[in-house]
């Protein structure tokens, strides 16, 4: 991740909470970028936010800079008896904010093993790992924020139930990690049959056979879903590739018995996208979650999840890298 993309995260960041993003974040740029830290306690309330780590000067890459600080972000912080800093919601949110920052640039294995001896260390307190619970849900499982991801909360899930956790809360995060497992990045994706406007029943898996594919599941009478809807047809680059034959758009509604509604609004759809009909199956069998509408799925040519849940903003990422290396992205390492 270069410098550019890590402001464009701290302004995400601040425009989905404000007052929890503060100046340690630019720190935690600056750390990256081999930047002396001299003056750091300065920029920030020293009651607010934990000291950072020193980083070890060998070490000179973004990538092992950011591990070394994932591990060792919470050595200041002890769960066992600076429980009025670890039962602070609004303290450890700041300083989750901040902390959550760096999960992009670290490895898999280094987040790993930061994150299980986090919850293990929380776990010595039984509010402070409620707390810590909670506080991780809101910003890696809430579809609206921007540092929403199903990867990173899976690796917390697995450590959280580790854990002393409350029964209820043992099985809430059972359950979502259940949904987040469902057509995981690098599975192939479950297949459905649909109808098509003509009548002709397709499966999932043989529409646009040998290319990628956009699977994008609506419903036509969802405001937000046909504002969506305008966006895509306005993105040049995801027009540009379904024209050339490079992309497929595949747009399905799973209704039950309302077809009626689904004919009634094809029109709203561009011709050149595939467009069908479910009777349901796709819930009666579960076999997508569709938190929000619409959810959209982007699948390579064999069909596997290249990523899900996407926003419009990702989307155009990963079609811009498919039109200029022809590789869509690296498939994730599995925790």
């Amino acid at each position: 991740m270069n410098p550019r993309h890590l402001a464009q995260l701290e302004l995400a960041n601040f425009q989905f909470l404000g007052k929890y993003i503060p100046a340690v974040v630019r720190v935690l740029v600056m750390l990256l970028l081999l930047v002396p830290l001299t003056g750091r306690g300065q920029e920030s309330d020293t009651l607010s936010y934990l000291p950072l780590p020193d980083v070890p000067s060998s070490l000179r890459t973004p990538e092992t800079r950011a591990n070394y600080i994932v591990s060792h972000f919470w050595d200041a912080l002890d769960f066992k008896t600076d429980t009025l800093k670890t039962r602070d919601t609004d303290f450890m949110e700041r300083n989750l904010a901040n902390y959550l920052s760096l999960f992009p640039i670290a490895d898999t294995t280094a987040l790993v093993a930061a994150v299980e001896t986090l919850a293990t260390n929380a776990g010595k307190d039984g509010l402070s790992l409620s707390i810590l619970v909670e506080l991780i849900e809101k910003y890696l499982y809430e579809p609206e924020s921007p540092v929403y991801n199903e990867e990173h909360y899976g690796i917390f899930i697995d450590a959280f139930l580790r854990t002393p956790v409350h029964e209820y809360e043992r099985i809430h995060l059972t359950a979502q990690l259940e949904f987040i497992r469902k057509n995981r990045p690098g599975t192939v994706a479950a297949d459905f049959t649909y109808q098509t406007p003509a009548g002709e029943r397709m499966r999932m898996r043989e529409t646009g056979k040998g290319k990628p594919l956009l699977l994008l599941f609506y419903e036509p009478d969802c405001v937000h879903c046909m504002e969506v809807m305008e966006e895509l047809k306005a993105m040049e680059s995801l027009q540009a590739m379904v024209n050339r034959g490079e992309l497929t758009v595949l747009a399905v509604f799973s209704g039950f018995d309302d077809r009626e509604t689904w004919r009634r609004t094809l029109g709203n759809l561009p011709p050149t996208w595939e467009t069908g009909f479910n009777d349901g199956t796709i819930y009666t069998e579960d076999l997508y979650v569709m938190r929000r509408m619409p959810t959209l799925y982007l699948l390579d040519e064999h069909r596997r999840v290249i990523a899900k849940n996407l926003s419009l903003e990702q989307l155009a990422g990963r079609i811009d890298r498919i039109m200029s290396t022809g590789n869509p992205v690296k498939q994730p390492e599995r925790p």
